[in-house]
């Protein structure tokens, strides 16, 4: 058991690095969820509502019926935003071809504009694009259910 839980933590420690990589080198935009500075004048109540906000809103993705024509909205919308980038291109065709519900956190996990367009939407609370990608977030969070460690991790 102890070789499983090490590999949980290494791949928890792999994600994260990519993480930090990856919001590094996007783009800056506007947080929702302001720094200490910004929060000067605000009360918590507001804060606690700001934070409240973004829980109902994805409560309610989550809840609303898959429809087929789901991803395909998504792939639309992507197309025009890409519109010259070949690569990115390309790596849209490929989530079109072989996209399904159990690579969810795979595709996520790729340094491509899924990943970056999923964390922006989710950092601007931009309700159409939550919206478009309600499909991919609710696949993450079934395969997050599924693969979550059972035992707790202990370190000697």
């Amino acid at each position: 058991m102890s070789i499983l839980n090490e590999s949980c933590s290494l791949k928890d420690n792999n994600l994260r690095g990519k993480r930090r990589i990856n919001e590094t080198n996007q783009k800056l935009s506007i947080n929702i969820f302001q720094t200490n500075d910004q929060q000067y004048g605000q009360t918590s109540t507001e804060l606690n509502a700001q934070f409240f906000h973004s829980q109902i809103l994805m409560d309610i993705l989550l809840r609303m019926t898959k429809k087929i024509d789901d991803k395909n909205d998504l792939i639309a919308l992507c197309k025009k935003e890409l519109n010259n980038n070949k690569d990115e291109l390309n790596i849209l065709y490929e989530f079109t071809e072989t996209y399904s519900s159990d690579k969810a956190l795979w595709w996520y996990t790729r340094e491509t504009f899924i990943y970056q367009f999923l964390n922006q939407a989710l950092r601007l609370q931009d309700i159409d694009l939550l919206f478009l990608f309600r499909f991919f977030i609710y696949d993450i969070q079934k395969q997050l259910e599924l693969n979550q460690c059972q035992e707790s991790i202990f370190i000697s």
